[in-house]
């Protein structure tokens, strides 16, 4: 299901959000990526909270980003300011680009970084729960929560009808018009499908479910990953 507030989006090469992913930015992010022009790559980095101070897991972010969007090989388990040089000589060969990253508050000097090496004709789409390290003047367009803050004129008579105007009202009551916590609900009432986030990857359960971990797979993972501390 696409935001409803996705047409937000329409005009503006270069958009800051600056809310909680549960406002639905993973959401706005695949739409943005979506309304890429004829002929961009898309690229969508996802910054997780192991990249808080982390530069190789920002590296590990960037190096998957890239080459599976561009075919393009980064070496893991380098920190992102080796992985940017890099960048920098080969960016040309992909330009123009559109670029998302969400969770973009966890690296900024890395974002800057890799804003540095863009060219004017690329797009680009940031999202973090606060972009207080960023210059918002270069944004054309920017959102906060507020903005993001759905009510049930913001949903198409269709969708009204097929859920139902009251389940919909009492979801959006009980969710404060919170995208992902009305999805949720919403299921709850039985009125959609189990809702799934867009991510880089493809979908994942938004209520994600358990699973059994074999401890020397996680080991094996964390050590291919560059997590060495981690994994230690």
């Amino acid at each position: 299901m696409e935001h409803p507030k996705a047409y937000l989006l329409d005009g503006a090469r270069r958009i800051c959000i600056e809310a909680p992913t549960e406002y639905g930015t993973n959401y706005l992010a695949d739409a943005f990526l979506a309304r890429t022009p004829e002929g961009h790559p898309r690229v969508w980095i996802e910054l997780s909270k192991e990249a808080l101070d982390h530069p190789v897991a920002v590296g590990n972010a960037f190096s998957d980003a890239v080459q599976a969007a561009l075919g393009l090989l980064l070496p893991l388990g380098m920190e992102w300011q080796v992985l940017t040089d890099l960048w920098s000589k080969q960016a040309s060969l992909f330009q123009p680009i559109s670029i998302a990253i969400t969770g973009a508050d966890r690296a900024p000097e890395f974002v800057a970084r890799l804003m540095d090496c863009s060219s004017a004709e690329d797009r680009w789409f940031l999202a973090g729960e606060s972009l207080d390290g960023f210059d918002l003047r270069q944004a054309e367009r920017t959102l906060r929560a507020s903005d993001l803050r759905l009510s049930i004129e913001d949903f198409s008579p269709a969708f009204i009808e097929q859920v139902g105007h009251d389940v919909l009202n009492r979801a959006i009551e009980e969710s404060e018009g919170v995208f992902e916590r009305l999805l949720i609900r919403l299921h709850q009432e039985g009125a959609i499908p189990e809702p799934v986030r867009p991510t880089s990857r493809g979908p994942r359960l938004l209520v994600p479910q358990p699973v059994a971990l074999n401890p020397e797979e996680a080991l094996s993972h964390l050590a291919e990953k560059g997590f060495w501390k981690e994994a230690l």
